[in-house]
């Protein structure tokens, strides 16, 4: 959860690529945390990597 935590921490400060490595590592760390699954989705579709995107956000679907 730390890592997630600090991932919500860089997106409100703009910081979305630190974000991404964050939350990225909360799910290696724990595959069911369904927020960072979430927040990562949301990420990637602001910056229009909807490939990537739709590739989350069906992994979240599945938990």
């Amino acid at each position: 959860m730390y890592h997630y935590k600090k991932g919500v921490q860089f997106v409100k400060k703009g910081r979305e690529k630190e974000a991404i490595e964050q939350f990225r590592i909360a799910i290696q760390k724990d595959e069911t945390l369904k927020e960072a699954y979430f927040d990562l989705g949301e990420i990637f579709m602001r910056n229009e990597l909807y490939d990537e995107s739709e590739r989350i956000f069906k992994v979240l679907v599945e938990l």
